[in-house]
């Protein structure tokens, strides 16, 4: 490698993939090295279960905090479900795994994690978690599954202060356009019952296809119950407080037969706009 390249490049060094097993569940690891000429050296480590993927970058000269980033298989979509406890796990996993290459202190990522949901007219939408499982939930599905909080001091106490608006019988206004002829149809009568957001949304939550039904008004509904703010985008996972029991891991050797390889898994979306214009939203038919 030429002194040139050197001093204008940066110099990566990829690991040999290797795989691990736990929790009867197999694994594929990968370190990456990157050096630019008078920067930090910074450490990648992935860590993926065959459907999504992990990635931690962090600078070998101050690890407190890492970077993390969600990743998917190229064109397969980011989706994680509901109830998706292999994202949980792939997650305990990964924290393990890199406790035996770095100290770790915080996590720091970005809430960017999304699902497909099919509409009516059979037209596939992108639907971010970060307001909608908190519509359903009350808290975000990090802080919900792994004790995730806002990055930002401030953000935390207001991010903790939505949960109290979907008891307040003062948050629900009499009068909630759900932006469609037909949606007002199906939930104006319970909206009429219920005397909080809460009891609304566990009148509707079972029913079929709630994602399309709530797709065209839900942000709506957040944004009254978050005073017009929005959700935190930063999050942040103190490792200290992490109460899962360790898992056992064991290495199995080189053979990744069967696993995508690294370079196919892509980036998940920024944050990104997951609600349609008022002509789409009352276009769609329901009935």
């Amino acid at each position: 490698m030429s002194i040139l390249y050197l001093l204008y490049n940066a110099y990566i060094m990829d690991s040999p993939p290797y795989t691990i097993k736990a929790d009867n569940q197999i694994y594929t690891v990968q370190k990456s090295i990157s050096q630019y000429p008078g920067q930090p050296t910074y450490e990648y480590l992935k860590i993926a279960d065959g459907h999504r993927c992990l990635q931690y970058s962090y600078a070998t000269d101050n690890s407190d905090e890492i970077e993390l980033y969600w990743l998917h298989l190229a064109g397969a979509g980011g989706e994680i479900n509901i109830q998706d406890e292999a994202a949980v796990l792939l997650f305990r996993v990964s924290v393990q795994v890199l406790q035996c290459y770095t100290s770790v202190s915080h996590i720091k990522f970005l809430e960017n994690k999304h699902f497909w949901c099919v509409l009516p007219d059979k037209t596939t939408v992108t639907i971010s978690y970060r307001h909608y499982y908190y519509f359903f939930h009350q808290r975000s599905w990090f802080h919900d599954k792994l004790g995730a909080y806002p990055y930002c001091q401030e953000d935390v106490a207001l991010y903790e202060s939505y949960a109290k608006n979907f008891d307040d019988p003062d948050m629900k206004p009499k009068y909630f356009d759900f932006r469609n002829e037909d949606l007002n149809q199906i939930f104006r009568p319970i909206w009429d019952t219920s005397k909080t957001w809460k009891e609304f949304i566990r009148k509707i939550e079972k029913l079929p296809n709630i994602c399309q039904k709530v797709y065209p008004w839900y942000r709506n509904a957040m944004s009254i119950l978050m005073g017009r703010r929005t959700m935190p985008d930063s999050w942040l996972v103190d490792v200290s407080k992490l109460k899962n029991e360790k898992l056992i891991i064991e290495r199995m050797g080189n053979d990744i037969s069967g696993f995508p390889k690294m370079e196919e898994y892509e980036y998940d979306l920024p944050i990104f706009i997951d609600y349609p214009s008022p002509d789409e939203a009352r276009s769609l038919k329901y009935m």
